[in-house]
């Protein structure tokens, strides 16, 4: 795989986050997780960081209203996109 197919793959993943809230988080994840270890490498600290990242709540209750898991999982896509 060449540098500009790496580039596009990574732009792709980008844009399919939608600032957020990408249409199907399951698949964006699984897929942006694919895209990194290959373009990446399995020991490189960029793909290491991008699995620690949380895409829920740390703490919560039964009346923990559904925004503030969106809100999280949204954070969670947010900082995997940041990944320098």
């Amino acid at each position: 795989m060449d540098r500009d197919e790496k580039l596009r793959l990574l732009q792709q993943q980008i844009e399919e986050a939608n600032s957020g809230k990408p249409g199907d988080f399951n698949l964006w994840r699984e897929k942006t997780d694919v895209v990194l270890r290959n373009v990446l490498g399995e020991a490189n600290p960029l793909y290491v960081r991008f699995g620690g990242i949380s895409y829920g709540l740390i703490a919560f209750s039964v009346d923990t209203p559904q925004s503030a898991w969106d809100r999280a999982r949204e954070t969670g896509v947010r900082e995997a996109i940041a990944i320098p």
